[in-house]
């Protein structure tokens, strides 16, 4: 028990250093910031033909700049999306924009797919298995094993002692171990 504490004492100690540091979200004090930026930046050519930069800087103008109107960012677009005026972009703002949805929804459908996978995986395990040993409890064939399986899994109670008398200060009685399943 004392290992126990110490051990839980110390994981307590190392994670209160961790304050303000780690995943993204969780309280960092500084995101982005100068530490490891010790590398030049891309050059115009790089980001003209970076599709993820490109889908970025579009979706981030049609968000903050939507007060300005269409001309005005295609303008922009022309002369700075790359940082240099004699380097154009890959893409339009509209097509860059555009291509920024299509992949979009990509994702999303691949994701809602993974989760109706693993939706109907989950009810299968909870629901489907439950059901499963219940019923077979009731095919002919099965009942001598399961009452010599009975003593062991399902009437014991969860808390050793209980499974004779109530718990104590009227809380009732305890769940056997099959309840608790």
């Amino acid at each position: 028990m004392r290992i126990l504490l110490v051990a839980l004492l110390s994981l307590l100690a190392s994670s209160a250093n961790a304050y303000k540091t780690g995943l993204m979200g969780y309280g960092q004090s500084c995101i982005g910031t100068s530490e490891h930026s010790h590398g030049g930046s891309p050059l115009a050519p790089c980001i003209a033909t970076n599709s993820d930069f490109l889908h970025t800087l579009a979706y981030c103008l049609s968000t903050r700049c939507a007060d300005v109107s269409p001309s005005e960012l295609e303008s922009y677009w022309a002369g700075q999306a790359t940082g240099d005026k004699t380097v154009s972009a890959e893409w339009t703002y509209g097509s860059a924009l555009a291509n920024y949805q299509y992949d979009f929804n990509v994702f999303f459908d691949w994701e809602e797919s993974v989760q109706s996978t693993y939706v109907i995986i989950l009810i299968s395990i909870g629901v489907a298995t439950p059901v499963f040993f219940s019923a077979l409890g009731y095919i002919p064939f099965m009942n001598r094993p399961i009452d010599k399986i009975r003593p062991y899994l399902i009437y014991p109670s969860t808390f050793r002692g209980y499974n004779i008398r109530p718990l104590p200060y009227l809380l009732g009685n305890a769940p056997t171990i099959g309840q608790g399943l």
